[in-house]
């Protein structure tokens, strides 16, 4: 997938070769694959070219449909609004979670919203400040931006989200050792627990994905395999 073409290709990981392209895809900043015919999207057409989330399904016409009243602006609609999208698509949902607040969505793969739920960090107002140049029709980040939520994967009824805040009780060289992961319980709208993943030596952060034994997660090069506690498992299991 390439947003900026926009392209999107699909293939087979029997062969992996592709096959197919998917066509009359709109521009798109993130995109998340439904199936092999239908992708979810992050756009920028919408009024002042305010982030929106939309659909695109390859054999309805209007092929792309949208969705501006799920993510809400507070200050630019753009800078304010970015995050993270992901989908399960056993669950058939999708999950957008904010950059720089502590809150996130839920919504079904149509778009149509579930719920929207708030992270256990407290800052809800988004912490960034916006130039505006070219008599508004370009913008930039004036001071770097306070980043609550780093990283997120869906696995079963938990969203997992990586948090680049430090919480109140947790120590010092901990958080400088490790990256934290808040476990949420989509299902019954409620925090689960948090835990520590070691870094490996200087490497960052990257990727994370989760599956009902493991969580992977990419550290630059390096892909490291952690395997779940029996606690989580039992909340998947429970739900």
């Amino acid at each position: 997938m390439d947003g900026s073409v926009p392209v999107v290709f699909t293939g087979s990981t029997k062969n992996w070769k592709v096959n197919s392209q998917l066509k009359g895809v709109p521009y798109f900043t993130l995109a998340e694959p439904i199936d092999t015919t239908s992708i979810l999207f992050r756009s920028n057409n919408s009024k002042k070219a305010s982030h929106v989330l939309g659909v695109y399904k390859k054999n309805r016409n209007p092929k792309s449909s949208y969705n501006p009243s799920l993510l809400k602006q507070q200050i630019d609609g753009i800078f304010d609004t970015d995050g993270l999208l992901v989908f399960d698509p056993k669950k058939q949902r999708m999950v957008y979670v904010y950059y720089y607040r502590n809150e996130f969505i839920v919504a079904d793969k149509e778009l149509a919203l579930k719920y929207r739920g708030r992270t256990i960090d407290t800052i809800t107002q988004a912490k960034i400040k916006v130039a505006y140049l070219n008599k508004n029709t370009s913008r930039k980040m004036a001071a770097p931006p306070l980043t609550v939520n780093a990283h997120a994967a869906l696995c079963e009824n938990l969203l997992w989200v990586h948090s680049n805040i430090q919480g109140q009780f947790e120590e010092e060289q901990l958080w400088k050792n490790a990256y934290i992961i808040d476990v949420y319980d989509l299902k019954k709208h409620r925090y689960v627990l948090s835990f520590a993943i070691y870094k490996v030596g200087d490497k960052k952060l990257r990727a994370l994905y989760v599956t009902p034994s493991h969580l992977y997660a990419l550290m630059d090069n390096e892909l490291v395999m952690y395997e779940l506690r029996t606690v989580l498992k039992k909340e998947m299991k429970g739900n």
